[in-house]
C-alpha cells in the first residue's frame, strides 16, 4: 500500500515538517542537497505564495550573511572558501517555489554559518595576516577583530563593543588613520560598555614578549570623534564612546594594533567605581585590535564614517534584538513578537520604544525573583566559613537563577558546604593560617594587620608595578614597617583606615609618578601624614636609591643582592635573604653589569654580591665583571621559581621551623608576604595553585617545619593545598 523509504529520508521529512529546527540542524550536516531532494518525490503543491515567499526572503538573509565580512573576518581561508561554494549553491534555489528545496538550504546553509563561527579549526591565526598592500591616497573599508592579548585564537572580552566594519584613511602624505564605531556590550551577565580606550604607539616586535609590555610603547589615548548619550550600569544617562579614531603611521605595515581597554562591568565586578577614575590599571586589559587586509576595499564614496545612516539603523536593530534575547523573564512568544516589531521599526526612536516596552515587561516578572535574589545573597554573606571565591561562586548561580525554586537550592547547597567547612574547621590544627583579602590591596592589609601594632612608618608601594615593591622588602624591614598596596591613582579606604590603626605618622612611597601618581600622595596628605618618596628614573634607578637608604641604615653594607630586572618571577622569594641580612637589592640586565650598579657596588664598598636565579636570569659574563671587581660571588638558583626559593631559604635559615608560603604564579601576594619574613624570621617558599612542587614538600619534611602562613586567597592557593600542608605538619 505504501512504498517503502530509507530511514534517514523518513526521518528527516518528519523533522522538517515538524519544524525541529534544532534536530534537523543535527540531521542534515554532511548531507548533500541531491539527497535532500529525493526525500520527496513531488513538490509541495500546496504551499502557500506566502510561505514560499518568506522562504526565498528566508534565505536570502541568510546568503547576505554568509557573504559579509562579518562573517568571514579573521577566518581561514580554506573555511571561506568552502562557505563560499556553499552559497554559489544556494543562490540557484533563491527562486525556487519547492519548499522542500528551500528548507533543505536553509537548515544547511544555517548549519554551515554555524560551523565556520564555532569551530575553532576555522579561526585564522594572526601571525599568519598579509600585511597592508600599498595604497593610494583616499578612504578604505577594512574588517577589524579585537583578540586576546595572550590566547591570540581566543577573541578579547571587549570584541563585542568594536563594530567590525572600520574605515582607513590614508592622506596625500601617505599617513595613515583608522576609524571604527563602538557599541554596549554584555560582560558576564552585565551590560555595559567601553569607558575608555588606549592603543600603544610603538609597537616593534611581530610576537611580542608578554612579559615585557614595555616593549608595547607608550599607551596613547584614542582620538574622540563622537559619543553617544546611554544608560550607564548604574541606571544614569551618560555619554560614552561611539566613534574613535588611531594613528598608525609607525608599522603601518603590521596588522595588529596592541590596546589597552577599560570596561565599566569588569570595573563593577573587581569593585571599582567605573566613572570616577578612567585612567588605565590592572582591570584595564591588553587586547590585539587586527586588521584584515584580505578583505580590505577602496570606499568609492570617500566616507570616513565607518557605518552610514542606513547601517547604523540596522546596526540599531540587530542590537536590539540582542537585548531582547537577554531579556531572561520574557518567553520566546514575546520576544518574538518584540523583535518583529523592531525589524517593522523605521526610526532608532520607535526601537527605543519597543525596547522600553520589552524591558518593563521583564522587568515586571523579574521584581519577586530580584527580592529573592537579594535576600538569598545576604544570606551567602553571613556564612561566615565559606571562602570569598566560594560566596562569589553561589551568588554568581544565583544571578543566573531564573526562579524561586532554583535559588532556594542554592541557598540550601550553600549552607550545606558551610556546615561542612565548619565542623572541618573546629579540628583544624593551629599550625596554619592563611593572611587573605578579597583583593590584593586587602591581602596587604591583613598582613599588616595580624602582625603589626602600630608603627611610625609605613611603605607604600604600587599594586599594579610590582618591581618597586620587590626591592622594598629589606628596607620595610629595617624601618619595622609593612607594605601596604595602592592603585596608581587612588588609595582605598581600607588602606588609608590600616595607616590610621597603625597610628603611623610616615608614609614612604617607592616608586615614581608612573607607579603611584601625585594624587594618592595628595589624598595622604590631607590625612596630616607625612610623606616621602624613593623612586628613581625607572625600576633600576628606583633599586638604586633604595640600596642607598638600605646601606645607610644596615650595617651589612658590604654585601648586596642582584636580580634580573625584568624578571619578577626571580625576586619573588629573594626577601628571605634580603631582610635576614639587611641587603640592598639591585635590578641588573641579563649580560652585562649595568654601570650604575656597578658604581653602586663600588661606592658602597660591597666584597660580597648573591646573584639569584640560573644563567638564563643573570649570566655568567656579569659574574665574571663582578670577580674582576674582586667581588665574590654567590649565586642562588634551582630548576625552577619553586626549586630557588627553597635554596635560598636553605641558605638564608640553617634552621628553621616556620614558614611563609605565597604563590609562585601570582607575584602580587609576595609583596605583602615579604614583610613577614623578617619579622617571623622565617624564610618565603613558593608553591603552585593547585599542587605543591616537590622540591617544597622536600624542604618542609627536610626541615621539619611545624608551622606555615599561607598569604593570598583562593585564587593564589587552593584550599587543598593549604590541606595537603597541613597534613605535612
Amino acid at each position: 500500500m505504501f512504498k517503502k523509504t530509507s530511514s534517514v529520508a523518513l526521518s528527516l521529512a518528519i523533522l522538517l515538517s515538524t519544524g525541529s529546527v534544532t534536530l534537523a540542524n543535527q540531521n542534515l550536516q554532511g548531507l548533500d542537497l541531491n539527497v535532500v531532494e529525493k526525500i520527496n518525490t513531488k513538490n509541495i503543491k500546496g504551499a502557500s505564495n506566502q510561505e514560499v515567499t518568506d522562504l526565498q526572503n528566508e534565505l536570502k538573509k541568510l546568503i547576505d550573511q554568509a557573504e559579509d565580512t562579518d562573517t568571514l573576518v579573521l577566518k581561514t581561508d580554506e573555511s571561506i572558501n568552502k562557505l563560499k561554494i556553499f552559497v554559489k549553491t544556494a543562490k540557484t534555489y533563491l527562486n525556487s517555489e519547492d519548499t522542500n528545496k528551500l528548507k533543505s538550504t536553509i537548515e544547511e546553509l544555517d548549519q554551515n554559518l554555524i560551523q565556520i563561527g564555532g569551530d575553532e579549526n576555522n579561526i585564522k591565526d594572526i601571525y599568519s595576516l598579509k600585511t597592508k598592500p600599498q595604497l593610494e591616497k583616499g578612504v578604505y573599508n577594512v574588517p577589524i577583530v579585537l583578540r586576546n592579548f595572550e590566547l591570540t585564537e581566543q577573541n578579547s572580552m571587549g570584541n563585542n563593543a568594536i563594530m567590525s566594519k572600520a574605515k582607513l584613511i590614508v592622506d596625500e602624505s601617505g599617513k595613515i588613520r583608522l576609524r571604527f564605531n563602538l557599541r554596549g556590550l554584555y560582560f558576564m551577565g552585565a551590560y555595559g560598555h567601553l569607558t575608555n580606550l588606549w592603543y600603544y604607539n610603538n609597537t616593534k616586535e611581530e610576537n611580542v614578549d608578554k612579559s615585557h609590555l614595555e616593549y608595547l610603547g607608550e599607551l596613547t589615548r584614542v582620538k574622540v570623534l563622537k559619543t553617544k548619550n546611554e544608560l550607564d550600569a548604574e541606571g544614569n544617562l551618560r555619554d560614552f564612546l561611539k566613534s574613535v579614531e588611531i594613528n598608525i603611521d609607525k608599522h603601518v605595515d603590521n596588522p595588529k594594533r596592541y590596546l589597552k581597554v577599560k570596561v565599566d562591568a569588569m570595573d563593577m565586578l573587581n569593585g571599582i567605581n567605573p566613572y570616577e577614575n578612567l585612567d588605565e590599571n590592572s582591570t584595564s586589559p591588553n587586547a590585539i585590535l587586527t586588521l584584515d587586509y584580505r578583505f580590505i576595499e577602496k570606499d568609492p564614496t570617500n566616507n570616513e564614517n565607518p557605518y552610514s545612516q542606513g547601517d547604523e539603523l540596522e546596526q540599531a536593530k540587530k542590537e536590539a534584538k540582542i537585548s531582547i534575547d537577554n531579556l531572561s523573564k520574557l518567553d520566546s512568544n514575546s520576544k518574538a513578537k518584540y523583535k518583529a516589531d523592531i525589524d517593522n521599526a523605521e526610526s532608532k526612536e520607535k526601537i527605543n520604544e519597543v525596547l522600553k516596552e520589552a524591558k518593563y515587561a521583564n522587568d515586571k516578572i523579574e521584581k519577586d525573583i530580584d527580592k529573592s535574589k537579594k535576600d538569598a545573597k545576604s544570606e551567602i554573606d553571613r556564612l561566615t566559613d565559606l571562602s570569598s571565591d566560594e560566596k562569589t561562586n553561589f551568588k554568581n548561580k544565583i544571578d543566573s537563577s531564573t526562579s524561586k525554586e532554583s535559588i532556594e537550592a542554592i541557598v540550601k547547597e550553600a549552607k550545606d558546604l558551610n556546615k561542612k567547612k565548619k565542623d572541618k574547621n573546629k579540628k583544624k590544627s593551629e599550625k596554619i593560617q592563611r593572611l587573605s583579602g578579597d583583593n590584593r590591596y586587602e591581602t596587604s592589609v591583613e598582613v599588616s594587620e595580624k602582625n603589626f601594632k602600630s608603627v611610625d612608618t609605613v611603605v607604600l608601594a604600587s599594586g599594579q608595578n610590582i618591581a618597586d615593591a620587590l626591592v622594598a622588602s629589606s628596607y620595610a624591614d629595617i624601618e619595622e614597617a609593612p607594605i601596604l598596596l595602592t592603585n596608581k591613582n587612588s588609595i582605598s579606604d581600607e588602606v588609608l583606615d590600616e595607616i590610621e590603626r597603625l597610628k603611623a605618622d610616615k608614609v614612604v612611597i617607592v616608586g615614581g609618578q608612573s607607579s603611584i601618581s601625585s594624587s594618592v600622595e595628595s589624598r595622604l596628605k590631607k590625612e596630616d601624614i607625612k610623606v616621602t618618596r624613593i623612586s628613581g628614573r625607572d625600576r633600576f634607578d628606583t633599586s638604586d636609591k633604595l640600596s642607598q637608604e638600605v646601606s645607610r641604615l644596615s650595617k651589612k653594607s658590604s654585601q648586596a643582592i642582584l636580580v634580573n630586572g625584568y624578571k619578577n618571577i626571580d625576586a619573588l622569594s629573594v626577601s628571605s635573604l634580603a631582610t635576614k641580612e639587611d641587603l640592598p637589592i639591585l635590578l641588573n640586565g641579563r649580560n652585562t653589569l649595568n654601570m650604575s650598579v656597578k658604581n653602586r657596588l663600588k661606592q658602597m664598598n660591597v666584597k660580597k654580591v648573591y646573584i639569584i636565579g640560573g644563567n638564563n636570569s643573570i649570566s655568567s659574563d656579569v659574574e665574571k665583571e663582578l670577580n674582576r671587581m674582586q667581588i665574590s660571588v654567590v649565586r642562588l638558583s634551582g630548576t625552577d621559581r619553586y626549586e630557588t626559593s627553597a635554596n635560598i631559604a636553605k641558605y638564608a635559615y640553617k634552621d628553621f621551623n616556620e614558614a611563609i608560603v605565597a604563590s609562585g604564579e601570582n607575584p602580587v601576594d609576595a609583596l605583602a608576604a615579604s614583610t613577614l619574613t623578617g619579622k617571623k624570621e622565617a624564610p618565603i617558599l613558593l608553591t603552585n595553585k593547585n599542587k605543591i612542587p616537590k622540591s617544597i614538600k622536600k624542604i618542609i619534611e627536610d626541615m621539619d617545619i611545624g608551622k606555615i602562613t599561607i598569604v593570598g586567597g583562593e585564587n593564589s592557593i587552593t584550599d587543598n593545598v593549604m590541606d595537603d600542608m597541613e597534613d605535612m605538619l
